[in-house]
C-alpha cells in the first residue's frame, strides 16, 4: 500500500503524520515484520516516542507488553529511523541462514557483535560519507534471503513482482505476505481516521499487538 493511499488530508499536522507512520508501519507493530526504516522530522520523532511509551505502559498494565523501539540511523534536518520489535528482530537475526548470509557478505558482521549497531554504522556511512548503499538492509526488514541475494548480485535484473520488496522467486508467497501487510495497514488506517488523538492510537497499537 503506497503512502498516498493512506490519508488524503491536505494540511497535515505533526500528529496527523505520526498517525500515518503508525498505519504504514502497522506490520511491524503487530509483528508481521521485524523492522521498518522511514524518515521523520524531529517533532514527529518526539511524538512517536511518546506513543511508544504510552503503548509500553498500557501493555505492562495488561500483561501484553512487547518492546517496540526506535533507533536513529542518521540525523540531519530530518532523521532516518529504524522502528523495530526487538525480540522479533533478534530472533530473525539469530536464524542460522541469516547469519551465514551476513557472514558471506564480508561487511563486518562478526559473530558476537551487535549487528543492529553495525548496520547503523553502515547506514550512517552511506548517508553521511557517501559510502555504498547497505544492501543488507533487506535482512533487517525481513525480506526473503533469496530475493536479497538476487538483487545484490544483479540490481538490474528484472523482478517478477515489485511491492514491499522486489520479488525474484516465490511470487505466490510474496503476494500472500503483501496482502497481509495491506490488510493490517487498512485496519490501522480505518481506526486512525476515527481516533481523536495519539493516545487512543497507542492503546489500539497495544491491543492489536500479536506474536510474530
Amino acid at each position: 500500500m503506497e503512502k498516498g493511499r493512506v490519508f488524503f488530508k491536505k494540511n497535515k499536522t505533526a500528529e496527523d503524520l505520526v498517525k500515518e507512520h503508525l498505519c504504514l508501519n502497522a506490520p511491524v507493530i503487530v509483528g508481521l515484520k521485524p523492522a521498518a526504516i522511514f524518515t521523520v522530522t524531529k517533532e514527529e520523532k518526539k511524538l512517536l516516542e511518546r506513543v511508544l511509551l504510552q503503548r509500553r505502559n498500557a501493555g505492562a498494565e495488561k500483561g501484553t507488553e512487547s518492546e517496540l523501539s526506535i533507533l536513529t540511523l542518521y540525523s540531519a534536518e530530518k532523521e532516518s529511523i529504524l522502528l523495530y520489535r526487538k525480540e522479533t528482530l533478534l530472533r530473525h537475526l539469530a536464524d542460522k541462514r541469516v547469519q551465514r548470509f551476513l557472514y558471506s557478505l564480508h561487511l563486518g558482521y562478526e559473530e558476537g557483535e551487535d549487528w543492529i549497531l553495525r548496520f547503523k554504522e553502515r547506514f550512517q556511512n552511506y548517508k553521511g560519507a557517501g559510502d555504498v548503499f547497505p544492501h543488507e538492509v533487506g535482512i533487517f526488514l525481513g525480506y526473503p534471503l533469496w530475493d536479497i541475494r538476487a538483487f545484490i548480485e544483479n540490481p538490474r535484473q528484472k523482478a517478477k513482482l515489485t511491492g514491499y520488496w522486489k520479488v525474484y522467486f516465490d511470487v505466490e508467497g510474496a503476494l500472500r505476505r503483501f496482502q497481509l501487510f495491506d490488510e493490517c495497514i487498512a485496519r490501522f488506517t480505518a481506526l486512525a481516521e476515527r481516533c481523536e488523538n495519539l493516545a487512543v492510537m497507542a492503546e489500539y497499537c497495544c491491543e492489536k499487538a500479536m506474536a510474530a
